[in-house]
Formats: structure tokens, C-alpha cells, sequence
């Protein structure tokens, strides 16, 4: 689909970002000053635990946060979308937006595709 620059506006995008409580995500070295001292960062054997937070937005605002808890199912991501992004929508583009999302597998699963 090519998108006309008429229709940005009606573009509601969403996405998710998990965050480690423990350090960066997935981040193994880091470039540093060699002038300066060595930081010594402590870690957890098992890990910090991590947070993951969803959102949406388009041209006329945000979405609120939503926190997610725990691995993701498309039971949970159909509720957190008719809970978050639908009314955040309706108010802003009534019936009339284009949702954006991106393309894991819970956004593609029967139930959410068929829920939507």
C-alpha cells in the first residue's frame, strides 16, 4: 500500500519496547574512554527482571502507556489493543485511521486478525 501524504494523519502506529531492570538490552561491550577509569558494572546471576510497555500515536497524540506483564499472547495483545489504542482512536479519528503495527507474530496470529 502507498501511502498519499493526505493520509498520515490517519495513521495510527503502535509498538512495544521491553526494557531489562538488570542493564542494556542484549548489550555486551560498550566503547569508553581508555583516559578514564574502568566502571565496574555488577549484574545479577539470573538477571534484573525486565518491564514492557506498549504505546500508540498518530498525528493527533498519544496513547496512554500500558505496562505490560510477563510473556505476550495474542489474547493479551487483543486486550491491550481494545483497551489502549481503540479508544485512544475513536476519540482522536473516530472510524476513519489506518493502524500500523509491526509484524510479530502475535500481530498476525488467527485470533488477533480475526478479532480486528
Amino acid at each position: 500500500m502507498i501511502i498519499q501524504p493526505d493520509m498520515w494523519p490517519q495513521i495510527v502506529f503502535s509498538d512495544e519496547k521491553n526494557f531489562n531492570l538488570d542493564g542494556p538490552d542484549g548489550l555486551r561491550h560498550c566503547w569508553r574512554d581508555i583516559r578514564r577509569p574502568t566502571r565496574q558494572t555488577v549484574r545479577r546471576q539470573n538477571g534484573g527482571g525486565s518491564v514492557m510497555i506498549w504505546g500508540s500515536f498518530s498525528a493527533a497524540g498519544k496513547s496512554k502507556l500500558a505496562v505490560l506483564q510477563g510473556r505476550q499472547a495474542s489474547e493479551h495483545y487483543v486486550y491491550t489493543v481494545s483497551e489502549y489504542m481503540l479508544p485512544f482512536a475513536h476519540l482522536h479519528h473516530a472510524l476513519d485511521y489506518i493502524y500500523q503495527q509491526d509484524n510479530a507474530s502475535i500481530h498476525r496470529s488467527k485470533l488477533t486478525t480475526v478479532t480486528g
